[in-house]
């Protein structure tokens, strides 16, 4: 569409899912979670995650308890 529209154009997700994995999987590493519900616990002590769930954006558990 940009080539159509003529105007510049890039996509960097790349960049932001690498950096983002990279965290969490220190993150995970060093706490180690057992449970689902750690994990959440986890997540939700990040601000980012914690802003999303705050507008039911955030991460949810949609199979299980």
């Amino acid at each position: 569409m940009a080539r159509i529209l003529d105007i510049p154009f890039m996509c960097l997700h790349t960049p932001a899912d690498k950096l983002c994995d990279k965290i969490l999987s220190d993150l995970f590493e060093d706490k180690k979670p057992d449970l689902i519900s750690e994990v959440m616990e986890l997540l939700n002590e990040i601000p980012e995650y914690r802003q999303a769930a705050d507008i039911n954006a955030g991460p949810s558990v949609i199979v299980g308890e």
